[in-house]
């Protein structure tokens, strides 16, 4: 199965790890940050699954992370252009 490869604009939300206590939680606040990345899919649910686009959410963490380390979810997707399609490789 062949899937489509789209230059979206991403707004996804950031957690980040902390230490309290000699514990590492993950923190209650959530920022907010938006990026125009090239990804697989152009569905929330196809973006947010690392099997389909683990190269953009190990991106996203490596823009992000300071420190502990961080989540990442992507919360809206808006597509801005589509660039082919990738080789048969998803079954």
């Amino acid at each position: 199965m062949k899937m489509p490869i789209y230059l979206n604009k991403l707004t996804y939300e950031i957690r980040k790890y902390t230490k309290r206590k000699n514990i590492i939680t993950l923190s209650d606040k959530v920022n907010t940050n938006t990026s125009d990345e090239i990804c697989l899919g152009n569905t929330v649910e196809i973006l947010n699954n690392p099997i389909y686009n683990s190269y953009t959410l190990n991106k996203l963490n490596v823009k992000n992370t300071k420190g502990l380390g961080c989540e990442i979810k992507i919360v809206e997707v808006k597509t801005l252009t589509q660039h082919g399609f990738t080789n048969d490789r998803f079954f």
